[in-house]
């Protein structure tokens, strides 16, 4: 065995399988194998606190943290002008036309690629004399491991990270130009017209480098001399993947492998449209006003890829084809505002305003949106207000011809041994074990005792998808704004507005790990939980995941989102308390407390899951100070979001408030030329570490974090006006 066998037992007589110094070792002779950063091969320390991939404490997960840009180089230019012309005295014409270029550069890890199927005849386990088990193998201890399975000669599944070509490089330049104009004039009587057109076109171009050709590697890893001439590759070149991670393969053998690749879209959008609007007729208290109008709009998408994606080479990626796609669609419109009571007792205003739309897609057909709401003002500086809202999106353009897209986010597999060995877990035990309970493959039984996963990210794939439905919102809003003029200092002025929106049908795409969770945690018994499990992919010998399909799809429950925006605002002149004081000072506070967010009938809110989900504050605020002197504005301002809950995800608690200040002055220099010089984060505050930070970059919440992520860091701006 291997513990036994003087090539292997240095690393498999006593094997501290979880990554606990206090643990005795064990003797492991079988299961799945990895090679440590001196090259041995050793059992895969993947259970336990070998979980962290920390390579230094004996995991054989691979930490992918520190290739991975966190914040993205780029630069950004941009120009706009608009015009002004009268055409008639009671014609105008407004123009505008805005180009803006960005350049953005991404780092990411090493490709993984996982599900190689190794001849044992390869150089790189044979040697030359294509014998595994003789002196020339350059790997012996592999080959021990090899020669003592029920059959030796059998190919292998092998997964590996691409240290050796490279961390994967891209750029990604996009240009974004839009066009508008538009017409307007009176019709008599308090009527007036528009018209307008709008163009745009965004062009997206990347090139990503130090990907990997799959035929290139598979072809080297067998050896060249064992593939045949009228399928080698020319310039063929023997490949070494096994060893220390960060030095195989060797610089000719990388260069073989290595494949850049490049893809161009296109997205353009024409826009009609035109409308009236006037008073219909009198009542006692004010004139009917209404607005009916007409649009039309075009979206198109195009893209297309180089031959490599085409052919479906690059490892980690399906075949992409060039894509062409596009959608219409006809809308009709209408609102009107009706005064109910004005300049009374106790009813200063009373209104009511109602509107409808129907669209006609020519993907989904034809939907139909409408809105009613009341307002009430007692006083002047008292004014309620209430809206219903019924709201029908169709995907767009890109949403239903996207091509593919390949990420690696971090995940859990949720029929590890952990979990599938625990108390009570019988249940799990058997979904995750029987076949057909998921898109493919399951996790033998005969390992799960001991099955945990290789690696500590997961393939997903995202794609476009023209069978999307509309999503349907309903939103119920109420509340008042108190802006009293009796102040004896200052002007005062607040707003407080419940909201209610409901969601349906909505276009997400969910993440790897929701789509699991959601998969195991309810065993495929609702419909939800049924659908995503036919996005899993598993390797039916070794139960690893191969893939999870999270592209768009209709979300098949509900999210219900209720609670309070408020907001805030005084101002006053200092002079009006102390004499000869110049400047006036400022203040303005935004709250949203959020009462529940129910996903499915579950409330999420104040939970954080990072990268599974992200961050959902039950509150959150920004208030701002600022100080206004003639042409000068020093403003501070705070962002504040409270510790929120990780159980549920975790074992932890919570993870830790958000609390962030910023400072910026500005001066404008003349009329035209304004000069704006910014401080972020002022107390220099780095982030957390969270536990769920460990399905996001740097092991902390990095959307929730993001002001802390690089520290304080320091601006200046000039915004000229031509």
């Amino acid at each position: 065995g291997l513990s036994t066998n003087p090539l292997t037992s240095g690393q498999f007589a006593s094997a501290n399988t979880d990554c606990n110094p206090a643990t005795a070792g064990v003797a492991v002779n079988g299961g799945n194998l990895s090679f440590n950063d001196q090259g041995q091969l050793t059992p895969a320390f993947t259970g336990g606190a070998c979980t962290i991939p920390d390579r230094s404490i004996g995991s054989s997960r691979y930490n992918y943290a520190p290739d991975n840009y966190i914040y993205l180089p780029a630069e950004r230019f941009g120009i706009q002008t608009f015009g002004n012309y009268d055409v008639t005295d009671t014609i105008h014409m407004k123009t505008m036309l805005s180009y803006v270029r960005s350049i953005t550069q991404v780092q990411l890890a090493a490709t993984p690629i996982t599900g190689l199927s190794i001849p044992v005849s390869s150089p790189a386990i044979a040697g030359a004399d294509g014998i595994v088990g003789t002196a020339d193998d350059p790997h012996p201890d592999l080959s021990a491991a090899l020669n003592s399975r029920p059959n030796p000669a059998a190919n292998f599944t092998y997964a590996w990270r691409s240290n050796g070509v490279g961390p994967r490089k891209g750029e990604f330049i996009n240009s974004n130009l839009l066009a508008r104009v538009s017409f307007d004039g009176e019709l008599g009587a308090g009527w007036e017209w528009n018209v307008s057109a709008g163009w745009g076109q965004g062009q997206f171009n990347s090139a990503l480098e130090n990907n990997v050709n799959r035929v290139a590697l598979l072809q080297g890893v067998a050896g060249c001399a064992n593939i045949p001439a009228s399928a080698r590759l020319p310039d063929c070149v023997n490949v070494d993947i096994f060893g220390p991670p960060s030095l195989t393969p060797n610089a000719a053998a990388a260069s073989f492998i290595r494949t850049n690749v490049q893809t161009s879209q296109s997205i353009e959008q024409t826009l009609l449209g035109g409308f009236v609007r006037g008073n219909l007729f009198e009542l006692p208290a004010g004139s009917v006003a209404v607005v009916a109008g007409l649009e039309y709009r075009q979206d198109e998408v195009s893209l297309r890829v180089d031959d490599a994606q085409r052919r479906g080479e690059i490892a980690g990626f399906n075949a992409v084809q060039d894509i062409n796609g596009g959608l219409d669609v006809y809308e009709a419109y209408g609102e009107v505002s009706v005064p109910i009571l004005s300049d009374m007792p106790l009813a200063k205003e009373l209104s009511v305003d109602a509107g409808y739309r129907t669209s006609d897609y020519s993907t989904i057909g034809s939907v139909e949106s409408y809105k009613y709401g009341a307002h009430y003002a007692p006083v002047d500086w008292l004014r309620f207000r209430a809206v219903y809202n019924k709201a029908v999106r169709a995907p767009s353009a890109l949403e239903s011809f996207q091509a593919g897209d390949q990420g690696f986010p971090a995940y859990t597999d949720p029929c590890r041994n952990q979990a599938t060995q625990a108390p009570g877990a019988a249940a799990l035990l058997a979904f995750c074990t029987t076949n057909g309970n998921i898109g493919a493959g399951f996790v033998p039984a005969v390992i799960a005792p001991t099955f945990a996963a290789n690696n500590a990210q997961v393939q997903a794939f995202a794609f476009g998808n023209p069978n999307l439905s509309p999503e349907t919102g309903e939103t119920i809003t109420a509340g008042f704004v108190f802006e009293p003029d009796f102040l004896p200092v200052g002007t005062f002025r607040s707003t407080f507005d419940y909201f209610d929106i409901t969601l349906q049908d909505a276009i997400v795409a969910r993440g790897a790990q929701t789509i699991l969770n959601s998969c195991y945690g309810a065993l495929g018994s609702n419909p939800q939980s049924a659908s995503d499990c036919q996005q899993i992919v598993r390797d039916p010998a070794t139960g690893q995941i191969l893939s999870v399909n999270t592209s768009l799809t209709n979300s098949l429950g509900e999210r219900q989102v209720t609670g309070w925006d408020i907001q805030l605002d005084y101002e006053m002149d200092l002079d009006e308390v102390f004499a000869s004081v110049p400047g006036t000072l400022g203040a303005n506070v935004v709250m949203t407390i959020t009462d529940q967010y129910l996903v499915n009938g579950t409330d999420i809110s104040g939970q954080t899951g990072a990268g599974i989900g992200g961050a959902t504050p039950d509150f959150k605020s920004t208030t701002t100070v600022d100080y206004r002197l003639d042409d000068w504005m020093f403003q501070l301002r705070h962002n504040y979001i409270p510790a929120l809950d990780q159980t549920g995800f975790f074992s932890s608690p919570e993870a830790p408030k958000l609390s962030n200040y910023d400072a910026s002055v500005s001066w404008d220099v003349t009329d035209r030329l304004r000069v704006v010089g910014t401080v972020s984060n002022l107390t220099d505050e780095f982030p957390p570490v969270t536990e769920a930070g460990t399905f996001d970059q740097a092991n902390t919440d990095a959307a929730l974090y993001a002001p802390w992520v690089v520290g304080r860091t320091f601006s200046i701006q000039a915004r000229l006006k031509f």
